[in-house]
């Protein structure tokens, strides 16, 4: 159940302003058949799935099916830890339905939040379903000390060092990065507006660069004005550590600094990852 409750929150976090009603309305109901779950009410789980599955007009577009799938998803087994394989063909049909009848290409923010839900939804496939034996793994990200990262969300920037690229997200083209000490750095282009934090400062080329340290959760939150958006950067540490502010605002400056904008986003959805190459010595020719 935990990946149920994983995604179904997960859900809420992005943005949202753009998506059709029909969508918003979905994701209350996902929330109301997660929490009848966690109460232990596997038919009133269902029933609410079923509920809003019927009220569909006629003639909707087929894509919405995909949430009526992964609803059913969440409401398949009683929360707890552990595989459901009784979720495992709703999770498989949702992937399906949206690679077959694919939702449509609006509003940049209303892709990015649907590519982000199908890639919950096939990460739970592989969590709850029987291994496929002949599912490709990942190939391995080179690690280039001090390397230049290119990714599919059309940006690039310098790795500091001892830090390298964890994962690129193949459903956004957003990166995680690792460094020293268990440290970890997400970040993420983004269009739409997110909330201005406390600290400002002007960098070299005179783009604006924010922070705000949150005590609570032990993480520096951070982010880069560029002249169409913003990338935006969630720093934290592995398990108990501390993250020590200075040294974490550091860090995120020198990227920030180094970021560069290539062009439009490449890709939203089961994106191929982003490059990693050496950085050009000083005087070498172009």
């Amino acid at each position: 159940m935990i990946i149920h409750l994983a995604a179904a929150l997960s859900m809420l976090a992005g943005p949202a302003q753009a998506l059709p009603p029909i969508e918003k309305e979905v994701e209350t109901v996902i929330a109301k058949a997660v929490i009848e779950t966690i109460d232990g009410k596997i038919d009133a789980a269902r029933a609410v799935c079923e509920g809003w599955r019927a009220r569909l007009p006629e003639g909707s577009p087929k894509y919405l099916n995909a949430y009526f799938e992964a609803c059913l998803a969440y409401a398949a087994a009683p929360a707890g830890p552990g595989v459901k394989p009784v979720a495992c063909p709703h999770y498989q049909r949702a992937v399906q339905i949206w690679r077959e009848t694919p939702p449509p290409k609006d509003a940049e923010d209303s892709r990015l939040r649907r590519a982000r839900d199908m890639k919950l939804w096939r990460e739970a496939a592989v969590m709850h379903c029987p291994a496929d034996p002949a599912a490709a793994k990942p190939a391995a990200i080179p690690d280039i000390p001090g390397g230049i990262v290119e990714t599919q969300e059309g940006i690039s920037f310098e790795l500091p060092a001892g830090w390298s690229v964890a994962e690129f997200n193949d459903a956004i083209g957003a990166t995680d990065l690792k460094g020293p000490d268990d440290h970890r750095l997400f970040m993420e282009r983004m269009t739409s507006a997110v909330p201005a934090y406390s600290e400002v400062e002007k960098l070299p080329d005179g783009r604006e660069f924010q922070t705000d340290f949150n005590q609570e959760y032990n993480m520096l939150l951070a982010r880069v004005i560029l002249k169409d958006g913003v990338v935006r950067f969630a720093f934290r540490r592995k398990g108990s550590g501390v993250v020590e502010k200075e040294r974490a605002v550091g860090w995120v400056r020198a990227i920030a600094s180094s970021v560069k904008v290539l062009g439009p986003r490449r890709c939203i959805g089961e994106c191929p990852p982003g490059t990693v190459r050496p950085k050009k010595k000083s005087g070498a020719k172009k």
